[in-house]
Formats: C-alpha cells, structure tokens, sequence
C-alpha cells in the first residue's frame, strides 16, 4: 500500500489538521455517535494502522481532510458508515482515485 505523505510526515499532517480546523469545523465531538471514530471518512484498515505506525484505536486516517485524526473529534464533513476497519477492492480503487484527484 502507498501510505499517504501525512501518516509519515508529522508537519504535512499538522498543515491539513490546521486546514480542517478552519474549513471543515474540525474540533472536540459533542456527540460521540457523530465523532471521527464513527465517520465513515476514518479508515482504521489493518494496512493503514500500519502506514500511521500504530495498532491503538483511538487513532485512523481522515480521508475527507487527508490527515491523521482522533477519534472523540469530529468536523462538518463527517460521514456515516464508520469506522471503516476494512475495504472491499472497489473501496481501494475508489480511495486511490480519491488521492490522485487531490494530487491534480
């Protein structure tokens, strides 16, 4: 798996939390049900656990703000359906498309 630039790079991930502070709202869930742990944006998949270096929970990449997120945060982008713990190969291509997108 190509692991994206902010789960290795702690200030390319600092810049895009700062981002989603300011466009996306990003900050302390008032609701847990609504919290990054339950977005269906917060990808926890056993290879993305390994691209952030961690196997804790508490932790997932956001794919809607493209940075490393917390779970008992939450932001105006959340999505329902998550976490996601795993991807079906349509899911991975669609990720991948995602990510070359953002690249352009």
């Amino acid at each position: 798996m190509n692991c994206p630039i902010v789960t290795q790079d702690q200030k390319a991930n600092d810049k895009n939390r700062e981002k989603a502070v300011s466009a996306a709202n990003y900050r302390e869930a008032d609701e847990e049900e609504y919290s990054c742990g339950k977005c269906g944006a917060f990808i926890q998949t056993p290879e993305m656990m390994e691209c952030m270096g961690t196997d804790d929970d508490d932790y997932g990449y956001c794919t809607q703000n493209d940075f490393v997120c917390s779970e008992d945060m939450t932001c105006d982008r959340w999505l329902s359906g998550g976490p996601v713990k795993g991807m079906n190969p349509k899911q991975k291509i669609l990720l991948k498309i995602a990510k070359l997108l953002e690249e352009e």
